[in-house]
């Protein structure tokens, strides 16, 4: 066995310290020499030479035990920084107040024709901080000013696109060894940082420039480091790249992903279709987030979905007191906490249960004193829903009256998460979260427990959705399927619309249905022609798309209001208030739950259904 030797450092890295030592031996030496010819003149030198090396001594055996104290001699010049400035003067001070104390009390009281002008100190100190910062700082300074970076044609060449504050955090952790990335060329679409230098790296013109430079470096990846850069933009920015046979686009997160983060190689992802047909950033109350976040124990059904462990992941940004996630998956729910250990050192609480269960609920209840509910367990799948109807009831509708009435008078605030499906719904599914939104305004009407529901669309990338399975679809070699021509959705990324949902909670005063603005539709087969075209290929020639008829349930188009309803503004652009009529009391609904408990024939759930939502068109029936 070969033993480790923890004793010797690397040669290369032991000879850089020998350099460093030896540099500022000579840089102290030249400053005391200066001092002593600004204060003495020159020509008195000779006369004090023996003074002038006892203080040499001691004022270099103290600075080279505080500087290594400080571990200024580990630092690499390259990436000296203001912070490693700040550290280096401290050090420099204590060590010149110390030797400046022991000079004259060993020179002073022991040698009394000597004379030293004791302002010599103060000029040593001024004149050595200016040598031996200016040194360390200068490789630096001769990189962000002066120097070009060496271009290499190398197959991990890049281009970032973006010369402010994220292409200059991205290019330094590069050239920091953090990536494999060889940046060759910035481009911003501002004309008035071209030819400027960051970190030695040239700003070489604007988009229409990658074609040309592309070319002239071999450079088949480009960053785009503008996490605020618009959808629209985006998708232009993305068809003017394939068009120039760039194929390997990395990008950045929103602004939103990073708030208050410093941006490595690490936020980098790869481009995929959720980037382009997202809606455009939002502005999110942050402060109003806090606020009513802040030191509350907070509970999380359905937590392991892919709404549900979003909404774990943005709360755990905030400093809360308990976070609690519910879910009947162990695996999912064991994933989860320690993804939580592991990004944001936050040991959750996690609860396997199922929300059908109201003996667990209540024993949860009993030994957690819990303020907030985001309810997000259900069954979603609009053609499972369809074939287990009963199962969609247990959970949508029986589940969620345990969690209200578990919650009732004991929270201060229930956010349901709905769906635009319940809005004149043609599926179990629908019907089953329009009955869950029926409960949640009666159950505020008699309640101190502000009960709300947000309702909104798709979300791209979430489990079982159309992103995934084209996805799969293409890397088998097709074909992609898609039900209908015509069939149009919503769709929101997933960190916006919990973000949207938190910020809804929050301004919550009781038996509202808030609505997302989920912008405009997009049709599906658009999304699967565009996902082929990111993979180099051609739809309907490389991949063919075929239809395979409307599942039952579904329909062409998803609505967010009822037409009856109609909806008014909030103090959020993004949020608004279905103005909801006709809801049923808590006694109402108490007894429809109880009609629902006993139902087994998927007949007798349609004609239930049917019999309290007048918009309900079931399709079978």
């Amino acid at each position: 066995m070969v033993k480790e030797d923890r004793g010797l450092l690397h040669p290369t890295y032991n000879k850089r310290i020998i350099f460093y030592i030896i540099s500022d031996i000579i840089l102290f030496f030249v400053s005391i020499i200066i001092s002593f010819a600004i204060r003495i003149g020159v020509n008195q030198i000779m006369d004090v030479i023996n003074e002038i090396i006892i203080i040499f001594i001691i004022l270099t055996i103290l600075r080279i035990l505080f500087f290594s104290a400080c571990r200024l001699y580990t630092i690499t010049w390259k990436y000296y920084s203001m912070k490693d400035a700040i550290t280096h003067t401290i050090a420099l001070f204590c060590a010149q107040i110390l030797g400046t104390i022991l000079i004259i009390f060993f020179l002073y009281n022991r040698m009394d024709t000597i004379v030293i002008p004791r302002s010599v100190f103060f000029l040593d100190f001024f004149i050595t901080l200016f040598f031996t910062v200016g040194m360390r700082s200068s490789k630096r300074l001769f990189l962000l000013y002066f120097n070009t970076v060496p271009v290499r044609m190398s197959e991990n060449n890049v281009i970032i696109y973006g010369a402010g504050d994220g292409g200059e955090q991205i290019l330094r952790d590069i050239q920091k060894g953090a990536s494999i990335y060889n940046p060759v060329a910035i481009i911003d679409d501002d004309k008035s940082k071209t030819h400027s230098r960051i970190h030695g790296v040239l700003v070489q013109g604007d988009i229409h420039s990658i074609g040309r430079l592309s070319e002239k470096y071999n450079a088949k990846t480009v960053i785009i480091a503008i996490p605020s850069m618009r959808k629209n933009r985006l998708q232009w920015v993305y068809d003017y790249l394939s068009d120039k046979n760039i194929k390997d686009i990395k990008i950045l997160p929103p602004i939103d992903e990073v708030l208050g983060e410093q941006i490595t190689v690490k936020n980098l992802k790869s481009l995929d279709i959720t980037d382009l047909i997202g809606r455009e950033i939002v502005d999110i109350d942050m402060e109003l987030l806090g606020n009513y976040l802040e030191n509350k124990t907070i509970l999380v059904t359905g937590a392991a979905g892919s709404i549900g462990s979003e909404l774990i992941n943005q709360i755990a940004r905030f400093n809360i007191d308990k976070l609690i996630a519910l879910d009947i998956d162990e695996t999912e729910l064991f994933y989860l906490k320690n993804e939580m250990l592991e990004n944001h050192n936050k040991n959750i609480i996690t609860y396997l249960c199922d929300v059908r269960d109201r003996d667990s609920l209540r024993d949860l209840f009993r030994r957690h004193s819990i303020d907030i509910v985001y309810h997000a367990a259900a069954l979603k799948h609009v053609p499972i829903c369809e074939e287990f109807p009963n199962e969609a009831v247990k959970t949508n509708i029986l589940g969620t009256y345990n969690m209200l009435s578990e919650s009732d008078d004991k929270v201060e605030r229930f956010i349901l998460i709905s769906t635009d499906k319940a809005v004149n719904p043609t599926s179990i599914m629908g019907g089953t979260k329009r009955i869950c939104e029926f409960m949640i305004q009666a159950f505020s009407d008699a309640s101190r427990t502000k009960f709300t529901a947000v309702r909104f669309g798709n979300v791209l990338g979430s489990r079982g959705s159309v992103i995934p399975i084209f996805k799969n679809q293409i890397e088998s070699g097709g074909p992609v399927t898609v039900t209908h021509p015509e069939m149009r959705r919503y769709f929101m990324t997933i960190p916006e619309a919990v973000l949207l949902v938190i910020e809804a909670g929050g301004v919550a005063i009781g038996g509202e249905i808030f609505i997302l603005d989920m912008g405009e539709p997009v049709y599906i087969k658009d999304i699967a022609e565009r996902m082929i075209r990111m993979y180099g290929l051609e739809p309907y020639e490389d991949i063919d798309i075929i239809y395979s008829g409307k599942r039952p349930g579904e329909k062409l188009f998803e609505e967010l209001l009822v037409a009856e309803e109609g909806s008014s503004k909030t103090r959020f652009d993004k949020i608004f208030k279905a103005n909801t009529s006709d809801i049923p009391d808590k006694k109402t609904i108490e007894s429809i739950i109880g009609e629902f408990r006993d139902l087994k024939l998927y007949g007798d759930i349609i004609r239930l259904l049917k019999g309290n939502i007048k918009t309900f068109n079931n399709e079978k029936n």
